[in-house]
């Protein structure tokens, strides 16, 4: 006969559910340096719900505790961190980052401001990310601070790495690199611009869809969530603003989110 696993009631009670992740209202410069730009279009115009496990959400608070401790111990140091979450804004308005800081009084260059980037990694990624440094072990980080940078008009990156199962770090220095910055101010601009979602990058079965939250809408027929955004009387206008034909008005975020009895699913979503 076979034994059935024993059931730990207490964790069933606390791990049940998934989190909803509330959609952005703008493409993430974090992003674009993706390999799906599809997934960002549909992210951008929250074609689907997303939620996530309790368990990822727990790891993406821990990044929040790291970046709080680093920024304590650089000021501690003797640098300076300031503009923790500064915003930065494209002329559309639809592409938007937050940066971690700016940092000064860097040894050896006391005077140049740096841009600040503070990331975690598990300790596979961590030994990965330093054999190979980040413009090969992860593109996605490289383009996004070439963009943090651009938009600041700052030549120099601080980027700190914490490795989470053992609390180390690396402390390394990246320059500007201008080409990487236009290539991908223009991917963004494409992406936002684009009548209808970007190719697929793989089936099924390819790893990075089915790691992808957007593996049901893709691949499984998941339903369009009905919001403005994937209506078919919306508009995109500039300063980050979307409009509805259908009821002649600017929407708020709030009211893109809710929609009206009006809605109808644009032809551009299956």
């Amino acid at each position: 006969m076979a034994l059935l696993p024993k059931r730990n009631l207490i964790e069933e009670l606390v791990e049940r559910g998934e989190i909803p992740q509330i959609d952005r209202p703008y493409i993430g410069y974090s992003s674009l340096g993706g390999s799906c730009q599809r997934r960002i279009w549909l992210n951008f115009r929250w074609a689907y719900e997303r939620t996530i496990p309790k368990r990822i959400n727990r790891i993406f608070e821990r990044g929040f505790w790291a970046e709080e401790r680093i920024v304590k111990d650089l000021n501690s140091a003797g640098m300076t961190v300031s503009g923790e979450q500064y915003e930065l804004v494209d002329e559309t308005g639809h592409l938007m980052g937050h940066t971690d800081g700016i940092v000064t009084g860097i040894p050896g260059d006391e005077e140049t401001p740096h841009l600040l980037e503070i990331k975690t990694m598990n300790d596979k990624r961590f030994k990965q990310y330093i054999k190979d440094g980040l413009k090969l072990s992860n593109p996605q980080y490289w383009v996004q601070i070439q963009l943090y940078m651009g938009c600041l008009n700052i030549d120099k990156c601080l980027f700190i790495v914490e490795n989470k199962d053992n609390e180390h770090r690396d402390y390394q220095m990246y320059d500007f690199d201008p080409e990487v910055y236009l290539r991908y101010k223009d991917v963004g601009f494409q992406i936002l611009t684009s009548e209808n979602a970007p190719n697929k990058i793989g089936s099924s079965i390819w790893h990075e869809c089915k790691m992808c939250d957007a593996f049901k809408y893709c691949h499984k027929d998941q339903y369009t969530a009905a919001n403005c955004r994937t209506c078919s009387f919306a508009n995109i206008e500039m300063e980050g603003k979307w409009s509805c034909d259908k009821l002649n008005k600017i929407l708020s975020v709030d009211e893109q989110r809710v929609g009206c009895d009006e809605y109808e699913k644009s032809e551009v979503y299956k």
